[in-house]
Formats: structure tokens, sequence, C-alpha cells
């Protein structure tokens, strides 16, 4: 089974290369660039959750339009808990 991030690394590719079904242009994957680019170098980056942190509580809508809150879920399961996990798939 493929982690994570080769997976994204795959789905990178597959978009950038403006095949369907995304058929993205060359011109929006430039500017996705930029926008990295500038993200980046605004240093938002470093402000960014590292593997391990504790998430923040939170409250979202959920398909019947009933919040729902971080604080109130089960994190009973183990891939399931309120930690950020190793993106690369190896949790």
């Amino acid at each position: 089974m493929s982690s994570l991030r080769d997976r994204l690394e795959e789905f990178k590719r597959t978009f950038e290369s403006g095949v369907p079904p995304y058929n993205a242009t060359r011109e929006a994957v430039a500017t996705m660039h930029r926008a990295t680019a500038e993200l980046k170098a605004s240093g938002i980056e470093s402000a960014a959750l590292k593997v391990g942190d504790h998430a923040p509580d939170f409250s979202l809508f959920n398909q019947d339009h009933v919040r729902v809150t971080s604080t109130e879920q089960d994190h009973s399961c183990s891939r399931c808990e309120r930690r950020l996990h190793d993106p690369t798939g190896a949790f």
C-alpha cells in the first residue's frame, strides 16, 4: 500500500500534467505555484501545526446542519485522536 505522501505526489504529477479529469492549464498551475511560494515567503508555514501538536478545539456543522465540536467527539480510536499524525502515512 502506498503512503499518503506517495499518493499526494502522484496526484500532483497527474494534476499538473493537464490531463483529464483535472485539465489544469499551465497558467493555472503557474498561478498555484506562485501563490504557494508567496505563502511560504510570508512565514505562515512556521505558524502551522507540526506532527504531534494538539489540534485546537473547533466546531463545524455536520450534514444535518447540527453544530458538532471536536471536544464532543469520542477520541478513543488511536487513529482518530485529536493529535496530528505523520502525513507520510507511517502512523
